[in-house]
């Protein structure tokens, strides 16, 4: 599916109510306006996929959702409240962004890299072995059950 950022865009034809619904999205930078209007619906289930020339809006609509960006104008729901401004919002939505240019720290461990910016804590001490289980139920998920958590990411072949 190709969404262009002035396309209102519905996945699906279900009449139960759409797990993501962003409508009437607008940012704008100094001298360019990213995204006009832009609306959309997704489905529990559906894969949605935004292509589209540089320059058309695509990261710009997705930065917006995961929160790195403010809207100017419009709104997001996820399962049909209102999305909180703001990354930590998003991130307590279960909203994950894995960007294409994927910046890796090879001093840190896996699991510190897979949790960077939202280690699990409390009281301020970060809880490592937690983070550990958390890293090999992740990494067992798609099939990289053979790395090891706790190593540091530059030792990893």
């Amino acid at each position: 599916m190709t969404v262009d950022t002035q396309t209102q865009v519905h996945t699906s034809s279900d009449t139960k109510a759409p797990l993501l619904r962003m409508r009437g999205i607008v940012k704008s930078f100094p001298g360019v306006k990213a995204l006009r209007g832009v609306s959309l619906d997704l489905h529990r289930g559906h894969v949605l996929t935004i292509v589209g020339e540089n320059g058309a809006g695509k990261s710009s609509l997705v930065k917006t959702l995961s929160g790195a960006y403010e809207p100017d104008e419009g709104s997001i729901e996820i399962d049909g409240a209102p999305l909180a401004r703001g990354t930590n919002a998003a991130i307590d939505a279960d909203v994950v962004v894995i960007y294409q240019e994927l910046s890796l720290i090879n001093d840190m461990t896996v699991a510190e890299n897979l949790f960077l910016g939202r280690m699990p804590s409390r009281s301020s001490f970060v809880m490592q072995r937690e983070a550990n289980a958390m890293a090999r139920e992740a990494l067992a998920r798609v099939g990289l059950d053979n790395v090891l958590p706790w190593m540091r990411l530059g030792d990893c072949p």
